[in-house]
């Protein structure tokens, strides 16, 4: 039987969850789904950008497991941006229940801390949230 590791991540309104499963072909896979996108698209077709994916692998690389285990991620709302950083995160959490071994490595690079900036609201009589409109004296 298969040994299943899963967890989530959060960025703004983004939310990822991933699956790590052992690997199962020579060449490790990487599946995204989405609410809006067809099932089991790969990593480098979703993403529009290499410095996004590049981004997604960072923790898989630091930890050196790159090529043991395939990758399923399911990710719902925000852009690309916030959906990247919520896979990293989620990733992170993963692989420490895989081995607490990584947790040092993880915690030096900062990728176990949930970014909980999110967009600030719009107030009333301003353009956006902070944004006054033109001050006329007369």
């Amino acid at each position: 039987m298969k040994t299943i590791y899963r967890a989530t991540g959060k960025r703004k309104a983004s939310v990822a969850q991933v699956m790590l499963f052992e690997k199962t072909a020579k060449k490790p896979k990487i599946k995204i789904s989405t609410t809006d996108w067809k099932n089991g698209v790969e990593l480098i077709k979703y993403f529009p950008n290499q410095i996004l994916v590049d981004k997604i692998l960072k923790p898989l690389f630091l930890t050196k497991v790159d090529d043991k285990f395939d990758v399923k991620i399911k990710i719902r709302g925000g852009g690309f941006n916030g959906q990247s950083e919520a896979t990293r995160h989620a990733i992170s959490k993963v692989l420490i229940k895989v081995s607490g071994d990584y947790l040092s490595i993880l915690k030096q690079f900062k990728l176990l801390t949930r970014d909980s900036r999110k967009k600030e609201r719009k107030k009333y009589g301003l353009k956006k949230a902070r944004k006054a409109p033109q001050f006329s004296k007369r």
